[in-house]
């Protein structure tokens, strides 16, 4: 029973990531939800402060010096003056109904606070980055070179700056704030959802909201979401926030081509500005952001070539004016790069020469990518089917539906014909042929089949008087459902207990006060994938820590390469045990437990060791 409980209770610095994360959030709605307007989408309120927030930081940091603090107290010192203005304008401060939807998630929200690092690119970008934030105050440049564990300095800084927001102001590293923020993030799109679902089922949303709409907006967050995988959610990936940014954007555009459809010019300009907030935030997440936008952007102007209600030439002014911030801050980021990174490998991901493309593979990646979207039914199912919807409205634009289609089926089109491009002119050979995370990536679409699906069910539910006919029991399922779901999943949550990582995280610590961190350090872990040395260079915040794994051929050559090439400093921490390994150390080594050796008179030493926890 005590191992149960604690997978909802481990330690203090759970309060902490809690208040730092909400904090944060509630510094965002503020900003954002005074700044758009009051005819907005006030359950996605913190997406346009976020484009606010990473529209002033990245300026600052491109063109001034260490000025991240200065900025995080200038954006905190808003949100006093956006709840002001907030209160007086609207009569409330946050969305209707909220609260009950994250009181209803508390059993994840403290699964996901309980939680400890544990996937590989957390440790080699997504953590690193902020924690340089935090103790530069500034991005990577010339002037500011990486200190501490590498990273893709040249990724926009767009989610980092979230960490960073939430642990500045607290005064602490707070390396959980993004489980927590990608929870909210879900939840709140939920409500949005809800409301459209309602809304297409013919009725009226109501002031308040119940415990059972709050039920059914988490419902659509999670239980509906086709993308809704806990080793994405539950961790510093920047996957969910483009997500769910990306079907805000989608959702003001598609609002944006129904005011014009009704002729409301002013409405149309409103939702323009709005939409050129929630562009900021999502274009400076990830590289590959700039496809989506501009993807969802094309799609809108297809719909207003293809709708005789709108004019063509209202909506190319509209286009540019809501993409032209995005677009602007974007060039300001390359900027930065062509001037700091120029010339050095690795800063981000690049294009590989033309005689270096997989054409020849061309139909086996094809493939590959149909193989991987039938056993991901759920969510390209779902696509499929905008997308057959959108094909037909092409034709003959009749509702907002079809607009609404024409955007969501073009924009997993365009995506996938971008992510298809890639495998074809950036991955090597083996990642293409096995569309390396694939299925990640068309997660980032994860929010418009939400958006898809709530429009789809609430028109089906109008349509066929669902609610009449259904048994009266069926509105409490999603209720149900969503308070025992936590705590029947809670251990396949606990995705960072899985064995060896604590293990790994332990034996890191150690590492810190027995490795300096001046002499090298190499891992010698033939029987593993490596991630040990990942772990390890986030917890010990060594740039870099070259390791020999079951994929790189151990071999008694491989073996002696590797321990020598960076001096007779050397230190080498074994974490398992082949014949060679025992052979070229001349040790004699048992498995299921990790060795810290250092050479010391042409010989080789134990310096410490560390058994492998017992499985229960």
């Amino acid at each position: 029973m005590t191992e149960y409980i604690n997978l909802f209770f481990d330690g203090p610095h759970q309060v902490m990531t809690l208040f730092g994360s909400f904090a944060a959030l509630f510094i965002l709605s503020m900003v954002g939800g005074a700044l758009a307007g009051r005819d907005r989408p006030i359950e996605v309120d913190f997406v346009f402060g976020w484009g606010v927030l990473t529209g002033t930081f990245t300026l600052a940091t491109v063109f001034l010096t260490a000025p991240l603090g200065i900025a995080a107290w200038g954006i905190a010192g808003s949100a006093i003056i956006g709840a002001g203005v907030l209160y007086r304008r609207d009569g409330r401060i946050i969305a209707p109904g909220i609260l009950r939807v994250l009181l209803l998630a508390a059993p994840l929200f403290l699964v996901a606070s309980a939680m400890l690092p544990s996937q590989w690119d957390e440790f080699s970008h997504w953590l690193p980055a902020p924690r340089f934030l935090l103790l530069t105050g500034d991005v990577p440049s010339l002037e500011n070179p990486v200190v501490g564990t590498k990273m893709k300095q040249g990724y926009p800084f767009g989610w980092p700056y979230l960490t960073y927001l939430a642990s500045y102001l607290s005064g602490v590293y707070l390396e959980g704030v993004s489980r927590i923020y990608n929870l909210v993030f879900l939840l709140s799109f939920g409500l949005l959802s809800m409301r459209l679902a309602i809304t297409a089922a013919g009725h009226h949303m109501p002031r308040h909201i119940t415990w059972k709409m709050a039920a059914l907006a988490a419902f659509y967050a999670t239980i509906v979401n086709p993308t809704f995988i806990q080793k994405i959610i539950l961790t510093a990936y920047a996957d969910t926030g483009t997500s769910v940014t990306l079907g805000v954007t989608g959702y003001l555009f598609w609002t944006l081509a129904n005011a014009q459809a009704e002729n409301d010019t002013s409405k149309s300009w409103r939702t323009a500005w709005m939409t050129s907030l929630a562009g900021l935030a999502l274009i400076n997440i990830k590289q590959v952001n700039l496809i989506l936008l501009c993807g969802l952007g094309l799609m809108y102007l297809v719909v207003a070539w293809r709708d005789r209600n709108i004019s063509l030439k209202q909506s190319l002014a509209l286009a540019v004016a809501a993409l032209a911030p995005a677009l602007m801050l974007y060039v300001v980021w390359r900027y930065h790069i062509v001037v700091n990174f120029s010339g050095i490998g690795g800063a981000e991901a690049t294009f590989r020469p033309f005689e270096n493309w997989n054409i020849s593979k061309i139909h086996l990646i094809l493939f590959q990518m149909l193989i991987v979207a039938g056993k991901k039914i759920g969510f390209f199912g779902v696509m499929a089917v905008a997308l057959g919807f959108g094909i037909r409205a092409f034709f003959n634009v009749q509702s907002p539906f079809d607009r609404l289609t024409i955007l969501i089926g073009g924009s997993f089109l365009a995506y996938n014909g971008f992510l298809f491009f890639t495998y074809v002119a950036s991955f090597g050979e083996q990642a293409a042929l096995t569309v390396v995370s694939y299925w990640r990536y068309n997660t980032h679409l994860g929010m418009l089949a939400v958006l898809f699906i709530a429009v789809g069910t609430g028109m089906l539910w109008r349509q066929y008087d669902i609610g009449n006919r259904a048994p009266k029991l069926t509105v409490w399922v999603p209720l149900v459902l969503i308070i025992i779901a936590p705590f029947i999943f809670a251990k396949k949550f606990r995705f960072d207990l899985e064995p060896h990582k604590p293990y790994y995280t332990a034996v890191a610590n150690s590492l810190i006060s027995l490795v300096p961190l001046d002499q090298p350090l190499v891992f010698i872990d033939p029987l593993g994938t490596g991630e040990s040395a990942a772990i390890s260079r986030y917890v010990t915040n060594r740039y870099n820590i070259p390791y020999l794994s079951a994929f790189q051929g151990p071999t008694l050559k491989s073996i002696n390469n590797i321990s020598t090439k960076l001096g007779d400093q050397t230190w080498v921490l074994v974490h398992s045990v082949i014949p060679d390994v025992i052979t070229y150390y001349g040790i004699p080594m048992k498995q299921q437990v990790s060795y810290l050796l250092k050479k010391e008179g042409g010989n080789w030493h134990v310096v410490q060791e560390w058994p492998y926890p017992r499985a229960d």
